[in-house]
Formats: structure tokens, sequence, C-alpha cells
């Protein structure tokens, strides 16, 4: 079987398609934009695509904790070294506590794509499963020299990804 992965940029708008899926098999890439019902996802997954694994770009708890609780991973990246490469917001309050939210439903729905037998042999399981939380900045950041940060442009909240895609493929291209 093909190590078939799904990326899942959580979305959360109620009103545009703001969720983003990326699905590759073997050398196969596809890449949409959903809504946030479980239904307007799962049309845009590819048919007969099984994920072994599913990485989403949201914050990820485990069951039945405080919802306002703190994450240190959070605090971590909100301090240098990270804070220039990876800053990211914070979800224990105000809008956060919605992108928690939305991070839930997301993992809630796209485990359903996992085989049975995944399930049941990972040793790797949140909520059952194969699913990771992935920190697209955090990993771009990081592949940034230090002297370069200091020369990029100031993007706006949420264009980072961006950016240090830009810088990256500039570097190995």
């Amino acid at each position: 079987m093909p190590t078939n992965l799904m990326g899942i940029d959580v979305g959360f708008s109620k009103a545009r398609r703001t969720t983003g899926i990326a699905c590759l098999e073997a050398d196969h890439l596809t890449l949409e934009r959903a809504g946030t019902s479980w239904e307007s996802r799962k049309a845009k997954i590819p048919d007969g695509f099984q994920p072994c694994v599913i990485a989403i770009d949201g914050p990820l708890l485990p069951l039945g904790p405080d919802l306002q609780v703190r994450r240190h991973v959070e605090s971590v990246f909100s301090r240098a070294p990270f804070h220039n490469r990876c800053k990211p917001g914070l979800s224990h309050h105000g809008v956060g506590l919605e992108l928690r939210q939305a991070s839930s439903d997301a993992c809630a729905q796209f485990s359903r794509l996992l085989e049975a037998s995944v399930l049941e042999n990972s040793s790797t399981a949140f909520r059952g499963g194969p699913i990771v939380e992935a920190f697209p900045n955090a990993f771009l950041g990081v592949l940034v020299p230090e002297g370069e940060l200091g020369l990029a442009p100031k993007l706006k909240r949420g264009r980072g990804s961006t950016g240090f895609t830009t810088r990256w493929l500039r570097r190995v291209g």
C-alpha cells in the first residue's frame, strides 16, 4: 500500500471556503479549498483516497481538557529564538478558542478516513489514529538562516508561510 499523506489547514469561517486540503498519493498532489462542513470537505478529497497519516495545521488537544488551558508549545514558539520565525497565536483565549474548536472538529471529521487496521495498530495515535499537529511556520522558519531573517520584509499576520516558502525555494532552486 502506498504511503498516502493528507494535510489540513483548518479554517473556521462559516461563510467562506477557508479549509485547505492537500492529498499526496505517490507523486500525485491535489490541493483544494473547502468549507467547514464534513460534506464540503469530503467532496474535495479524491475518490478512493485513503490517508496513512493526517497532519492538521491547528491546535490539537487531548479529549476532555479545560478549553482555556495554556499550551506550553505556544509559549515556547512565542519567545526567542522562535519569535521572529513562527510566532503562533495563543489558542487559550479570544479567536484562538474558535480555532481550537475548529481543529477538534476537523480532527473528528478527517479521522473517519483512516483505515480500521491503521487505527488498531498505530502506536502514534491521537484520538484513534496517526493524526499529528503540523507547525508549517516553525518548520519553514528554521530553514531560513539567521542572517536572512533581518533582511526579509515584514509580512502581515498569516503570510509567514508564504514568505518563508519563497525564501526557501530561492535557496534550493
